[in-house]
């Protein structure tokens, strides 16, 4: 091919994926529904500037990367188009797609979410892709004899005004903001797939453009958030314990996304009975808002960032192991294969042999009791159910349990489904409390019943739903309920958390007297104090949640959040006290 035709695809490439950009900018408008938009104007003007340029930059890489070294090489236009029609169609499939997976659990595609995301998203997902393929071969088509014979200095100016200069001033409008904690620039970034815009605090600082002091939070939030690389020191001291010569046993019941809501005499019946005549904890916390680290805190007492160290080094939760020491059997009934995203066979339950997948939360309850019969009654006992039904929705064989209104909007009806879920789940509950009366085992086995984490229905109007979403009280909040030999019922208003259990076991059933700071961040559940903050984790980021604000960092952006309402602090100030606290937390365990 002559070089004027080599040229000639060089300017259709640029032009082309130019027009893909528009396309992906009018996809990604999706993303916007739920974005709270900012009242400053150069917060406006910050907005309009990152989402053009964002999306015509992710249409231009391609190009930049693959489509224009082949074009020079390799310049025969039946492969140049081609090439360029299945890049360009397969992104404005991903980017459809992400934004779906966004409007429904607020993050974006990522090797876990391509992990946990089910066969019909992929469907639809092979369906669009054909749909584009189809489109964007209709434009190379139809644009070909136009773009091929624009100028260069056509296409050089539509680079700069499209994507360079706004590029550009994007960067530098968040480099301001991010040295200075401006949120309402800063808390756009969450809202674009892929999107990292540039930091320079520390030469601001230097230059006096930014004070100091001001600057210093967000880089505090990032330390706080960086993955250590050094090996656990956990426990940090050895374990102190004489197990009781008759020990109680222990039964832990887990619903998964239960609300405190949920319990009540329509939803929720025989949890209900239960709370009646147990210790409840009104304002109990999980250290997580999805199941991995929900869990994480509730078993090993630490913040939820801990997970992959604890993970990669396989390392056992200090409970499980006294527990273990004390010649418990363990009756472990995780629901899906433990293996799944949550990774207990590699973190709470490592040391337990023979680790039992159920499927189903009837088979988890004729499991649990099937070994319960079958145990060595001479020996205490540790049981761990987890009932999973909630996040899967209606269950069209059991009767609903909330009748929708005509005309019910759609949270509506995810709240009905949801509702007959935890329904059925409690049915199971009772089966399991029931025939533990039947056995005699009430007067000498603690029972707990919670969740690892709560489900939000867009209370706020803010676009958050389901769970691993956001740092709500909805999604955060948790039931806990405590039946204890021994203990009279009563009910208890002070703040707790999942921290708060494994001290508590360990100290009063267990018999260690190590003060909890060697093992955990929490303290005794009956006699500790209510906490001032909790370092709380999704699978992407954390937050700092205090009483009246929850601090969101997931290293390429923070933000602050009123806890009433979970709207964005329009001008934040972060305790710096606190701050420090939660970075020693999050490090203590582990040693350079």
């Amino acid at each position: 091919m002559q070089g004027s035709d080599r040229w000639a695809l060089v300017r259709w490439g640029g032009g082309f994926f130019l027009l893909i950009g528009l396309l992906l900018a009018v996809i990604g408008l999706r993303y916007l529904l739920d974005y709270p938009w900012p009242r400053e104007p150069i917060a406006q003007l910050y907005t309009i500037l990152a989402f053009v340029s964002h999306f015509e930059a992710l249409a231009l890489l391609p190009w930049i990367l693959v489509v224009l070294p082949l074009t020079l090489l390799l310049p025969a236009r039946p492969l140049v188009l081609a090439v360029s029609v299945g890049l360009a169609a397969a992104m404005l499939a991903a980017v459809l797609v992400d934004t779906l997976v966004f409007a429904e659990d607020r993050f974006h595609l990522s090797a876990l979410a391509i992990a946990i995301l089910g066969w019909s998203t992929w469907s639809f997902a092979l369906l669009y892709l054909g749909i584009f393929l189809v489109l964007c071969t209709l434009i190379a088509r139809s644009t070909w004899p136009r773009l091929a014979k624009i100028s260069g200095r056509a296409l050089v100016t539509a680079l700069a005004g499209a994507v360079l200069v706004p590029f550009l001033a994007t960067q530098a409008l968040h480099i301001w903001a991010d040295a200075s904690f401006f949120v309402p620039i800063t808390s756009f970034t969450p809202y674009l797939p892929l999107f990292r815009p540039w930091s320079a605090r520390e030469p601001l600082v230097a230059a006096g453009l930014v004070a100091e002091e001001r600057s210093q939070e967000p880089s505090l939030l990032h330390e706080l958030g960086t993955e250590r690389k050094g090996v656990l020191r956990y426990p940090l001291a050895p374990m102190r314990c004489t197990t009781p010569e008759t020990p109680l046993n222990i039964l832990v019941i887990g619903l998964d996304a239960m609300r405190p809501d949920a319990v009540n005499a329509r939803i929720a019946p025989n949890i209900d009975r239960f709370a009646a005549g147990a210790t409840r904890f009104e304002s109990h916390w999980s250290g997580g808002n999805g199941t991995r680290v929900g869990l994480f805190s509730l078993f090993y007492a630490i913040p939820p960032t801990y997970w992959r160290a604890f993970y990669a080094e396989q390392r056992s939760p200090v409970l499980i192991d006294q527990i273990q020491a004390a010649g418990y059997q363990l009756g472990v009934f995780p629901g899906n294969p433990p293996d799944k995203i949550v990774g207990l066979d590699r973190t709470a339950f490592r040391n337990v042999p023979d680790l039992i997948a159920t499927q189903g939360d009837a088979e988890i309850a004729s499991g649990w009791i099937r070994w319960l019969g079958q145990r060595d009654p001479k020996r205490p006992f540790f049981g761990f159910l987890f009932f999973e039904s909630a996040p899967g929705g209606c269950k069209a064989s059991y009767p609903k349990v909330t009748e929708l209104r005509a005309g019910a909007s759609k949270m509506e009806e995810r709240r009905a489904c949801y509702d007959t879920a935890i329904h059925y789940a409690d049915a199971q509950v009772g089966a399991v409390i029931d025939d533990l009366a039947q056995r005699g085992l009430e007067g000498s086995t603690i029972v707990i019943i919670t969740s690892d984490h709560g489900q939000e229905f867009d209370e706020n109007g803010l676009g958050f739903k389901g769970h691993g979403s956001s740092y709500s009280r909805y999604q955060l909040h948790t039931p806990f309920f405590v039946r204890w030999p021994g203990r009279e019922a009563a009910v208890v208003t002070r703040r707790t958390s999942h921290n708060d259990v494994a001290p508590t076991l360990l100290s009063d059933v267990l018999g260690c007297t190590n003060p909890p700071s060697d093992y955990s961040s929490g303290g005794n559940l009956f006699t500790g104090p209510e906490w001032e903050w909790l370092v709380a984790s999704s699978y992407t980021g954390f937050a700092i949640v205090e009483p009246e604000r929850v601090t969101i960092s997931s290293g390429v952006y923070f933000e602050t959040r009123n806890a009433a309402d979970y709207r964005v602090a329009r001008d934040p100030r972060l305790d710096r006290d606190v701050l420090m606290r939660a970075i020693r937390e999050t490090s203590r365990f582990q040693r350079d």
